[in-house]
C-alpha cells in the first residue's frame, strides 16, 4: 500500500495566494522604477545655501565654519 502525502486545500491556497502577491509586487516594483526612470532620474535640483538658510530662518555657514576647521598659513 503506496501512501501519498497531500496536501492540505488551505496550504495550497496559501502558496498560490503567496505567488500571486509577490507577482504583484514585483510587476509594481517594475512599474515604479520604470516611472522613475523615465520622469524623475535625469532631474536635478540646485539648492542655494543662502535661501535656504533664509527659509529656515537661520543664517549662512560656511563649510569651514560647519567643521570647525582652520586654515593656518594657507
Amino acid at each position: 500500500m503506496t501512501q501519498t502525502i497531500a496536501f492540505p486545500q488551505c496550504l495550497m491556497n496559501d502558496r498560490q495566494l503567496a505567488r500571486k502577491l509577490i507577482a504583484v509586487l514585483l510587476i509594481k516594483l517594475v512599474l515604479i522604477v520604470g516611472l522613475w526612470w523615465v520622469f524623475i532620474r535625469g532631474q536635478k535640483v540646485e539648492v542655494d545655501s543662502a535661501a535656504m538658510a533664509g527659509a529656515l530662518g537661520t543664517h549662512q555657514t560656511t563649510q569651514t565654519e560647519a567643521t570647525g576647521e582652520t586654515r593656518h598659513g594657507h
